[in-house]
């Protein structure tokens, strides 16, 4: 599963934008047993798409070093 992911958006005033999520990871206790929980999080975001896939871009090269 990908580190980081780019996906679409409504921005303030509704205007459409696009957003860098980074996953994370965490464990909720459910009926005695624990269960892996997967989140993401905003780690940038731009109303300009090339600048995002930039951006997306170096996230990535970072990701496989």
């Amino acid at each position: 599963m990908e580190k980081y992911r780019m996906v679409q958006g409504i921005g303030l005033y509704w205007n459409r934008r696009w957003e860098i999520q980074k996953r994370y990871t965490y464990y909720e206790r459910k009926h005695g047993e624990l269960k892996e929980i997967i989140g993401w999080h905003m780690v940038f975001w731009s109303s300009n798409k090339e600048r995002c896939e930039e951006v997306f871009k170096r996230y990535m090269d970072e990701e496989d070093e």
